[in-house]
């Protein structure tokens, strides 16, 4: 609603008791220069009447004006609005701390800069600058989780830009918490923000998930306080789609061993940035990984408490989900969907070739049912043979692009991932062909998966 309003007078406390007497604003008829969108429309006159008014008079004004302006203002999405409360609560408390205002109505003020920036948090652009401005100007820890808690939804966000601004202003909002001391709960909400936006980033766009050969580099001037990580030649990073989020590990695969492993890992910088820290096994580990996305090239660092160096890492990517979105023009005979994806497989998995090892190429069958789950899981599978059964707890479709994941495991390093998309051989062939791989011990291969059966009658049918 639009509303009208006129400065006070300044010329004597008569006049000023006369003005707060007819209300919390004096208004005057609608003319081309009194109209305007804004609850105030003239702060430096409202601040003027305040600072000539007795004390009494001026906290009753306050009392009875900012919560009307925020009761009065609560659904509105006017960025403008918004804009004003919060430089009306901010002149105001300038002006309170200078009278030396009693604290209720120093929390007047604050409270009011509080919902103000809120509301520019809410409802101004979503870039990290803006997100991090609204957020650092609020001065309740309450309020700060409340912000944060806004986002909430982007475990459902749809917009890869979102997820990355939102993670790169909670990185910078748990700094901002620690910095201040704020309570741990505020704290933990921006660590998990940062987290949850990094593994829906990687569903978005899987591109820094995959197989990487690298290796790790002793630092020259401490190579002697090094431990040994030389057989370390596989970096593995995966979205396992469970609580552990975006998980990695540094394999030895000649040892078909892990040396390190990271969950929860944060993504930010536009999908570049790769970070984390962890206990696992008892070791306390960092990683910090920059990867061009482009090139697959992949450089950074790692240290534990059991070498007394920092690694230096580089490598190149093998293979990632990702390149499925960017494999070029796609023809599909028909788009795959949730039902058409159900059934039963002929699969073939061929491990890659380990130094000392000949590979033995695994035949069975492949059962895709639907399952959805919660954490955006719509699939679930079997690998099935005499021998052993690997069973996948989780899976998801990408439909426009071709392509399915899916996720087994139950514990600590204990993924196999196998991900393939629906493409056509050299001599035309249409199949799901992709790629497996194992974080309990390093082991790598393709895979090939041709339907020769739709599943039997459903009970839900």
């Amino acid at each position: 609603m639009r509303k009208i309003f006129v400065p006070l007078p300044t010329i004597g406390s008569f006049v000023l008791l006369a003005a707060f007497s007819m209300g919390s604003v004096a208004q005057a008829e609608s003319t081309p220069e009194t109209i305007c969108a804004v609850p105030v429309c003239d702060i430096a006159a409202y601040l003027t009447a305040l600072r000539e008014a007795p004390n009494a008079q001026r906290e009753q004004k306050i009392l009875k004006d900012f919560p009307t302006f925020l009761q009065d203002n609560r659904k509105t999405t006017d960025l403008a609005v918004w804009q004003n409360l919060a430089e009306l609560g901010e002149k105001v408390q300038e002006l309170s701390i200078q009278l030396g205002d009693p604290d209720y109505i120093l929390r007047e003020a604050a409270n009011m800069i509080d919902v103000s920036m809120l509301g520019l948090f809410r409802f101004g652009p979503t870039t990290s600058e803006n997100l991090f401005e609204a957020f650092s100007k609020i001065s309740s820890s309450g309020r700060r989780y409340e912000a944060l808690s806004f986002w909430d939804k982007l475990e459902r966000e749809q917009s890869l830009e979102v997820v990355e601004v939102v993670v790169d202003f909670a990185i910078k909002a748990e700094a901002l918490a620690r910095k201040i001391d704020d309570p741990e709960w505020i704290i933990a909400k921006a660590r998990q923000l940062a987290t949850t936006g990094s593994t829906r980033i990687a569903a978005l766009d899987p591109i820094v998930e995959g197989q990487y050969k690298i290796r790790l580099l002793k630092d020259p001037n401490f190579a002697e306080l090094c431990g040994d990580m030389d057989s370390v030649d596989t970096l593995i990073v995966a979205n396992w789609m469970t609580s552990e989020g975006l998980v990695a590990t540094l394999m030895s695969r000649r040892l078909g061993m892990h040396k390190a492993y990271f969950k929860n890992l944060l993504v930010s910088e536009g999908a570049t940035r790769i970070r984390g820290q962890a206990l696992s096994q008892g070791t306390s580990s960092r990683i910090t990984l920059k990867l061009d996305k482009d090139t697959g090239d992949i450089r950074g660092s790692f240290s534990s408490t059991r070498t007394g160096c920092t690694y230096r890492l580089e490598g190149t990517r093998k293979h990632s989900p990702g390149l499925y979105l960017r494999d070029g023009a796609l023809e599909l005979p028909e788009k795959p969907t949730l039902k058409s994806v159900t059934g039963i497989y002929q699969a073939v998995l061929v491990p890659d070739s380990v130094e000392g090892s000949k590979p033995k190429m695994l035949e069975g069958r492949f059962i895709i049912r639907s399952h959805e789950q919660p954490n955006g899981s719509v699939l679930a599978a079997s690998f099935v043979r005499k021998d052993f059964t690997q069973d996948f707890q989780y899976g998801y479709l990408v439909s426009p692009r071709g392509f399915m994941v899916f996720n087994s495991g139950s514990g600590e390093q204990t993924l196999v991932r196998w991900d393939m998309a629906f493409r056509p051989d050299d001599q035309g062939v249409w199949a799901w062909r992709g790629q497996m791989f194992s974080l309990f011990n390093g082991v790598t291969g393709q895979v090939v998966l041709k339907k020769v059966s739709e599943l039997g009658s459903d009970d839900e049918e």
